[in-house]
């Protein structure tokens, strides 16, 4: 049984920060404007496995972003117990190899089929946004060009049957003609024209990164560290309206072609 998230649009919230109370009150702020929210590091730390049932419990749709990593049996294990929390989406890195992100896929697959449990989506992560072709080439010994090496680590994914990719702007408008339609591919990075980009080496516009095939973007300090997250996130969405595209997408594996 495969999931589908009524998204509204097509932006995602990232609550990045270390107090559960604070995510909760964001949340419950922005539900009506914003379909879906990504939880990461730094709040799983702080509020473990119960920030996420509490979230459940409140309707809400969770993109669970902790960037699995291992060995294909623990990915597996760990992939499982995503499953088990109920969240929609969640990441693995593709440097992991093609072997762990199918063993990913094929127990949460037989698990939820066991259970009568909804799939989550399961997202790649090609390059860190943080990254750019001087870290690839000096500090990881990657000669491919960063785009090149997205291009690759996201048909890795598609080989390995996954539902999408995290990808840069940068990359976008080379792997939208590259994939098939229902893969999806997940923009972080997003900002609105004249902000701080951080240590972000890789940002765009919201209006640049749907007009080049973004089916999501991801959104959290332009929100979370504006005095009013509501205007915000409000700005975001007219941006997104602009781009002349569709407001809204949805989330569904089962549309996906068999790779």
């Amino acid at each position: 049984m495969s999931s589908k998230i009524p998204l509204n649009n097509r932006l995602i919230v990232a609550l990045d920060t270390d107090s559960p109370q604070c995510a909760l009150d964001l949340v419950e702020r922005l539900r009506e404007r914003v379909s879906i929210f990504k939880v990461g590091l730094q709040l799983f730390l702080a509020g473990g496995t119960d920030i996420i049932a509490t979230l459940k419990r409140n309707g809400i749709n969770i993109f669970l972003d902790l960037k699995f990593h291992d060995i294909p049996a623990t990915v597996a294990k760990a992939s499982i117990e995503a499953v088990k929390l109920g969240v929609d989406m969640f990441t693995l890195h593709a440097s992991g190899g093609l072997n762990m992100m199918k063993a990913s896929l094929e127990a949460c697959d037989s698990f939820c089929q066991k259970g009568s449990k909804l799939m989550p989506q399961i997202l790649a992560v090609t390059a860190l946004t943080s990254h750019d072709e001087m870290i690839l080439h000096k500090e990881l010994d990657i000669h491919l060009p960063l785009d090149q090496y997205s291009l690759h680590m996201t048909k890795l994914a598609l080989t390995a049957g996954l539902h999408g990719a995290i990808i840069s702007v940068g990359e976008v408008s080379l792997l939208r003609h590259q994939v098939p339609a229902g893969f999806l591919l997940i923009t972080p990075g997003i900002r609105s024209s004249g902000e701080s980009i951080h240590d972000q080496r890789r940002v765009a516009t919201p209006q640049e990164a749907i007009r080049l095939g973004a089916d999501y973007l991801v959104v959290g300090r332009p929100i979370l560290e504006a005095s009013d997250p509501i205007q915000a996130a409000d700005k975001i969405l007219e941006d997104i309206r602009r781009s002349g595209l569709p407001e809204s997408r949805h989330i569904n594996p089962s549309s996906n072609p068999e790779y």
